[in-house]
């Protein structure tokens, strides 16, 4: 295996996870796991500055679980109005 691979483990784990999700996401028609991709490309970025995987952990899931309430209080906000329009 390159060495390329073994001292950057992490960050390509973190964006196999981001493409993963992504494509996933693109192709079902619902909103699975959107809000996964914004927590990988964080984490990705955290483990080009420390080692300390549970701390990218911590990190993804944080912002996975803030991302995933944001954009659903902003979806039902949108449609709820639009219900209210017709």
């Amino acid at each position: 295996m390159p060495s390329v691979f073994i001292e950057n483990g992490d960050v390509f784990f973190w964006l196999m996870v981001a493409i993963a999700t992504a494509v996933i996401e693109g192709l079902t028609c619902g909103l699975v796991s959107i809000w996964f991709v914004p927590g990988a490309l964080v984490a990705l970025i955290l483990a080009l500055c420390t080692d300390l995987i549970w701390v990218q952990i911590i990190v993804f899931l944080v912002l996975s679980l803030v991302t995933l309430i944001l954009f659903k209080t902003v979806l039902k906000n949108v449609f709820h109005k639009k219900n209210a329009l017709i």
